[in-house]
């Protein structure tokens, strides 16, 4: 019985449908579907009851689902046991990530690597998220840690995506703004003022095009904080996430939520569909994802 056919069957509970277990773990819905029907067949056990609904357990696999989450934690635990037994334990790996994260999330990960694996080397590529994909998809990187909102990027065939988080877009408004004191701002407000955005390309901007009209920008940027920076002089008022804590806000900006169903970003792992990850990056990923999963910040966590 294969461990991997477990964690299938997992996710698919815990998301109660096949196709966003799917996305979630970055392989079609057919072929999740196919592992856990195998895992059914290898233990002889209906697990899973179909419907259009979506999928629940059985009460057989109620019975089992206990066993089973160990049987997957045990296999995580053997996996880190035996990488730390390796002093000597190095590589090259290849990683890619937007501006957003790169400071955020892979630097201070990369840092608590070291500590672990301080034979790990690293070839790191800053760039925006469209770009990134292609160097997957040729291979030039072993993964990336992207961001792509709900107007795209679309990923490419032998590209799979795994979700890690999601962070809400709003507007950062220097002070004495008319907008100032809103509670939270909409696309229409936003629409009669300067604007600072992320570059041409990039998420943020195709999430203003596509919902105002003309957008007056008068300034496009590689680094979100670079935006408001220029907000806090006077430039415009800035579309993106909250780069800063509540509590790090200076008096001559504030972020404000913006009042819209699709205001947000999700951070995602891209890596080629179908090509195992070298040791080397898969190390490095697995201390992405448990890093997001225990900071403290203002991402609503995807990765379960």
């Amino acid at each position: 019985m294969r461990v991997e056919r477990v964690s299938y069957f997992l996710e698919a509970v815990r998301r109660g449908s096949l196709r966003s277990a799917a996305d979630a773990l970055g392989v079609t819905q057919s072929t999740l579907s196919e592992q856990i029907t195998a895992l059914e067949e290898d233990l002889d056990v209906l697990l899973l009851t179909r419907t259009r609904r979506g999928v629940t357990p059985t009460s057989a696999a109620e019975v089992l689902m206990p066993q089973l989450s160990a049987l997957v934690d045990a296999e995580a635990q053997l996996r880190e046991r035996t990488t730390s037994l390796s002093a000597d334990f190095g590589g090259i790996v290849r990683l890619g990530a937007t501006p957003m994260v790169m400071s955020s999330l892979v630097t201070p990960t990369i840092v608590i690597v070291r500590e672990t694996y301080p034979n790990l080397g690293y070839v790191i590529t800053e760039s925006d998220s469209t770009s990134m994909q292609s160097q997957v998809a040729d291979g030039e990187l072993d993964f990336a840690l992207l961001t792509r909102g709900s107007a795209g990027p679309v990923p490419l065939p032998t590209v799979k995506f795994r979700p890690l988080a999601r962070i809400a877009i709003g507007a950062h408004v220097p002070l004495h703004h008319p907008l100032y004191e809103n509670a939270a701002v909409t696309w229409s407000d936003l629409s009669a003022w300067p604007l600072v955005s992320m570059r041409k390309g990039s998420p943020t901007w195709a999430l203003l095009e596509r919902n105002i009209a003309k957008p007056h920008v008068v300034a496009q940027v590689a680094s979100f904080p670079n935006a408001v920076v220029m907000v806090e002089n006077g430039l415009g008022i800035a579309v993106g996430p909250q780069v800063r804590p509540a509590n790090q806000m200076t008096a001559r900006s504030r972020w404000l939520s913006l009042a819209a169903p699709d205001a947000y970003l999700e951070i995602c792992v891209a890596q080629r569909e179908g090509v195992p990850l070298p040791r080397s990056a898969r190390t490095v990923r697995d201390a992405l994802e448990k890093y997001v999963r225990q900071s403290p910040s203002e991402m609503e966590l995807l990765l379960k």
